[in-house]
């Protein structure tokens, strides 16, 4: 617990303060209602021992070439991850372009250790070695941009496998080490590194216990837009629980106590940790689950799955909320799997992926450099705002973005641009039009 402080509810420990909140914060005496943005074990996990070199390896079984990672992916966030040269001007004229070779970013939520929980956000940032400035695009676009419809759908769950494998060794292998931790709602974010080379099946080159953004560039507001686009996304999906008193009775009626639907005896902790992962499952979000996984779960279950009877662990109930969710999301999105397709090959040509009706046309914020405080506060649905800037500020630029990535905001009138730079003493953001 932090000296002096009781009633806590959600500790977040900003960028540059993990060590500082691992000392200060006694993650076995935490109350079931606390909630810390770390994870210990994941923290100590991908941490460097020397070299890059992850520190789970240093206590595992398995070498780094027996994982789908390099072994030094646990260097410091300064490292460079360099790609291979693309074409240039001594290429000889009618020669085959270059295989690409993507670096893809991607967002890693894990919400348990033991049983390991995790999710993986739908944006990703992409560089390759023909375009060196990473741009934000959706993780199932890029893939069947790069690989086609059939063979996307393989590489995204290869893209999961690798990462599931990667956080089963590391975590596995830390338990044996860690301390006991009653943190039940606590959770990590990470950034993976993949590099897609020729192959459908990526490699992990850097894992970072926190979201990084480098690639990107400031001047568009890309970096802070992705970055709080992807925090927005995190909070919502574990805090914004739905749940009537009515379901929380049902589902402990099924799954708490030794007495239940399936016969399954559930402490208070798992019991908070399924409900919590019930609510997931079955609120649609930005966030898909990457482990527990169906298909690496069946052989190891077979015996369980086919039924609920005898004895199973949280993990099996997991799959069976997963496969019970997943029909009937197949259900509905069968219908508009090819259409999806055919949207996102289009949009990904013309910059206006995802794009669809805009029927939310509201403002989620508006960025500003340098930062500028508003008159009056930000609200979603005014559009008229002024701000002072000092005297020796030349220019202010100005970016609004809408809620809905379907719509557009343009500044001033109907036709004016999406993002400005004004040259003035007080800028005004006129009325924004969709």
């Amino acid at each position: 617990m932090l000296p002096g402080v009781s009633g806590w509810s959600l500790l977040l420990c900003l960028r540059g303060a993990e060590r500082s909140c691992l000392r200060r914060v006694s993650f076995s005496r935490l109350q079931r209602h606390q909630t810390v943005n770390l994870l210990p074990a994941v923290m100590e996990a991908f941490s460097d021992a020397g070299g890059g070199l992850c520190h789970f390896l240093t206590q595992s079984e398995r070498t780094g070439s027996e994982l789908p990672m390099s072994p030094h992916a646990c260097g410091s966030t300064n490292q460079k991850l360099r790609l291979p040269e693309g074409a240039d001007s001594r290429s000889p004229v009618g020669a085959p372009p270059p295989t690409l070779v993507a670096m893809v970013n991607v967002y890693v939520l894990v919400t348990s250790v033991k049983p390991l929980t995790s999710f993986l956000h739908d944006i990703t940032v992409v560089t390759t070695n023909q375009e060196r400035r990473g741009r934000p695009t959706k993780l199932r676009n890029f893939l069947l941009q790069q690989f086609g419809p059939n063979a996307s759908h393989d590489a995204l769950g290869q893209t999961k496998k690798v990462i599931g494998e990667v956080l089963q060794a590391a975590v596995s292998t830390n338990q044996k080490q860690q301390p006991f931790s009653r943190c039940v709602l606590c959770f990590q974010l990470l950034t993976f590194s993949l590099l897609f080379s020729s192959s459908i099946t990526p490699l992990v080159v850097q894992v970072e216990t926190e979201l990084t953004f480098s690639s990107l560039s400031g001047d568009t507001f890309d970096r802070q837009i992705t970055k709080d686009g992807i925090l927005e996304d995190t909070l919502h999906f574990l805090f914004l629980s739905s749940e009537t008193q009515t379901e929380r009775r049902q589902v402990r009626r099924q799954y708490g106590g030794c007495r239940g639907t399936h016969g399954v005896c559930l402490s208070e902790d798992k019991f908070l940790l399924m409900l919590q992962f019930q609510q997931q499952m079955k609120t649609p979000s930005a966030f898909q689950l990457l482990f527990p996984s169906i298909n690496s779960s069946s052989t190891s279950s077979s015996s369980s799955s086919s039924s609920f009877s005898g004895t199973l662990s949280v993990s099996d109930l997991q799959i069976g909320i997963t496969c019970h969710y997943e029909l009937q999301r197949n259900r509905t999105d069968k219908t508009d799997e090819r259409t999806n397709q055919e949207s996102a090959m289009s949009s990904s040509q013309d910059g206006s992926e995802g794009r669809g009706a805009c029927v939310d046309p509201h403002l989620r914020q508006i960025y500003t450099d340098p930062p500028l405080t508003l008159t009056p506060p930000f609200s979603p649905s005014v559009k008229e705002y002024r701000a002072e800037v000092t005297f020796d500020t030349v220019t202010v630029r100005i970016l609004p973005q809408p809620i809905s990535a379907a719509c557009r905001v343009h500044l001033d009138e109907h036709r004016g641009p999406r993002m400005a730079n004004y040259r003035s003493a007080s800028a005004t953001v006129g009325s924004a039009s969709w």
